[in-house]
């Protein structure tokens, strides 16, 4: 799982540059939100670090899907619609095993949907800024 992140990082990161795009400045924010997330949820135990990876990979995975759908009606960037389809796919089977890892259980529940909307406003901030 952690070879893939690397891999989707490396590439947009080459690609940002080839492209003469900038990182949203929120970048270093998102860096210590995760290192952060990760450090509260290995201390909370299993089921939360899977919830939040289910989490996270559930929120990306509908972020990629806009993304490509985007990317198919402009009917350009073929290199990069087969690369994003590529990491979708590679952030749904995160999201499959972590939800296969996850039982019912309430307080955890109530940290997805907490997780799942800190990322949907992360990926919004981002857009703008």
């Amino acid at each position: 799982m952690i070879a893939e992140e690397f891999e989707h990082f490396d590439y947009f990161d080459k690609t940002m540059l080839k492209k003469r795009t900038r990182p949203t400045a929120l970048s270093p924010i998102w860096h210590y939100g995760g290192y952060f997330l990760g450090a509260v949820t290995s201390v909370l135990g299993e089921k939360y670090v899977h919830a939040c990876t289910e989490a996270v990979e559930e929120v990306i995975v509908d972020h990629y899907n806009a993304q490509i759908k985007y990317l198919e009606s402009l009917g350009t960037e073929k290199e990069m619609l087969k690369k994003i389809k590529k990491f979708c796919a590679d952030e749904d089977e995160h999201r499959s095993f972590a939800e296969q890892s996850n039982l019912n259980d309430q307080s955890v529940d109530i940290f997805k949907n907490l997780t799942k909307n800190l990322t949907r406003l992360a990926i919004r901030l981002s857009k703008k800024i």
